[in-house]
């Protein structure tokens, strides 16, 4: 099992995903948080790149490997969800160079470093609705706001939106997902992007 590696071009970081389908299991994301740990401590100005080989950028979790690791899963999870944080907040530019699939994690992994992620996963639902349209497969994609409850399954208010609070209860993306899916309802939508977020893209330093 190749290890991800990080090679340094002057002020430019390379994180080399290179495990054929670059599924994340311990070994993988252990590397990875090395390699970030590496980049932190770097002096100076730099700017970070994290890509692939071959057909693969990252398939997301090793869940062959993780079935065998039941009593580890919660601990990994919260490491895998550490490594997609340490990224999204490095306090220098981080690139995901995409050379090939990217599934579940992976795709995860190219919305942390891109800020035009969304936009991405857009354009990548709209190849798949034009691919598979001819079998009458329709795709669309649910672009969720923030989706957060309380312990008693309640919406959090912690701030407000133009509908009155950001959260999106999971219900609500519910909602949208079986309307997508309903042929009946809706036999004509296919590569298009439903937003559910409560106006909160809508917000301007007033609300």
């Amino acid at each position: 099992m190749a290890s991800p590696v990080v090679t340094r071009d002057g002020d430019v970081f390379v994180i080399a995903l290179t495990d054929n389908e670059n599924r994340f299991n311990r070994t993988s994301v252990d590397a990875i948080h090395a390699c970030l740990d590496e980049i932190d401590a770097a002096d100076g100005p730099k700017a970070m790149v994290v890509t692939g080989e071959g057909k693969f950028f990252s398939n997301g979790l090793d869940l062959d490997w993780l079935a065998t690791k039941e009593e580890d899963m919660f601990g990994f999870i919260a490491d895998v969800t550490r490594m997609w944080a340490r990224i999204l907040e490095a306090p220098y530019p981080t690139v995901a160079a995409i050379n090939g699939h990217a599934f579940a994690g992976g795709a995860i992994a190219t919305t942390d470093e891109n800020a035009s992620g969304s936009a991405y996963l857009e354009t990548a639902t709209q190849s798949l609705a034009r691919e598979h349209a001819r079998d009458g497969i329709r795709i669309n994609m649910i672009l969720a706001g923030h989706v957060a409850v309380d312990r008693r399954g309640k919406p959090e208010h912690s701030k407000v939106s133009p509908l009155g609070r950001v959260s999106v209860h999971p219900v609500e993306v519910g909602k949208a997902a079986w309307f997508l899916a309903n042929h009946d309802l809706n036999p004509a939508m296919t590569g298009e992007s439903l937003k559910i977020d409560r106006g909160a893209s809508l917000l301007r330093p007033e609300w």
